[in-house]
């Protein structure tokens, strides 16, 4: 079988500010898989850094003498796995990384892999609207609550709305942010801000007060 190792990544790369080192490596980790499944031939197809997936020294990616390494330089999903599909795979595995400030990465290996389900290619990937709604902070929660899961409460502030009276002269009061305000100040202190967006703990605030929030 020919399996394929894809990830992707949408930020600018600069090999001069860069460098991995994970112990043990992953050329050793990709040496002992190939070992063990020498029946098998191995690719790997990503984006530079390629974490999880390269070990890099600067401008030098260190290989593992047994899988075959593609650093991709395509931008659209659909040429990527165009990539893909001319290795001929058996199966393809996303092994996603993350970036910063929006680690959306998820969702591009998904359309990827939407695509090569379309040509009957196996795939191992997680659906584009499982990663879209982990993706939306505001998604998940919405998501988990519907489930009956326990969460934070929480307050969702529509930038464009809590802003709109800027576009529109008319608009005397905005009655969504009295609204924001209003359910901000039933929330219990300190609170939590954070985009719903952005990387872990990306721009997060802590506030202690009704006030300072």
């Amino acid at each position: 079988m020919k399996i394929v190792f894809y990830s992707t990544n949408s930020n600018l790369y600069n090999c001069e500010d860069f460098e991995t080192k994970t112990i043990p490596s992953c050329a050793s980790r990709w040496d002992l898989l190939a070992e063990e499944y020498s029946e098998h031939e191995f690719y790997v197809l990503t984006q530079l850094p390629g974490i999880f997936m390269l070990d890099l020294q600067k401008e030098n990616v260190v290989k593992s003498k047994n899988v075959k390494y593609i650093i991709s330089k395509k931008e659209s999903a659909e040429d990527i796995a165009e990539e893909i599909i001319s290795i001929q795979p058996d199966l393809v595995i996303a092994s996603t990384f993350y970036v910063t400030p929006y680690d959306w990465l998820p969702v591009k290996d998904a359309m990827i892999a939407d695509i090569l389900r379309e040509k009957n290619i196996n795939v191992i990937s997680n659906p584009t609207s499982t990663c879209l709604t982990c993706f939306d902070k505001f998604r998940t929660s919405q998501f988990l609550k519907s489930h009956n899961f326990k969460v934070p409460n929480s307050v969702y502030v529509h930038h464009e709305l809590f802003w709109c009276e800027r576009g529109h002269k008319e608009v005397k009061v905005n009655v969504y942010k009295e609204y924001v305000f209003s359910e901000i100040q039933k929330l219990h202190y300190p609170v939590i801000i954070k985009d719903t967006v952005g990387l872990s703990s990306c721009k997060m605030e802590v506030l202690p007060t009704y006030k300072s929030a």
